[in-house]
């Protein structure tokens, strides 16, 4: 069964949280026995920065779940969406919501004239 997660980070997410967070659920799929990591296939397990959303830095989580019946899919799916969280939260940092900001500066001018440019 198919397992497919959208996971969005907060822009304040830097590159080095980020690139822990991909390698740790990377590594979380390997590990995990009923997770399904079959290379060459249409069930090949993948986790990714897919683009820059609205709110978020979003990442997409895409693997095969080694179950037939529905509970023990959603038992299994639990337990990953924990992990998730314990490697977000291990990461330092966190899940976005959505939400503006105001910002309250007053931008300089070019420190030059363009014009010599």
């Amino acid at each position: 069964m198919l397992l497919r997660q959208k996971l969005g980070l907060r822009y304040e997410t830097t590159p080095k949280q980020l690139r822990f967070v991909l390698t740790s659920l990377r590594e979380m799929i390997l590990a995990h026995p009923q997770l399904l990591e079959m290379k060459g296939s249409e069930k090949e397990a993948r986790v990714r920065f897919v683009q820059y959303g609205d709110y978020s830095l979003d990442i997409e989580m895409f693997v095969y779940v080694d179950a037939v019946m529905l509970p023990e899919f959603l038992d299994i799916q639990e337990g990953i969406l924990l992990q998730v969280n314990d490697i977000v939260q291990a990461a330092g940092t966190g899940f976005a919501f959505p939400s503006q900001t105001t910002y309250l500066a007053h931008d300089q001018g070019p420190k030059q004239d363009l014009d010599q440019l």
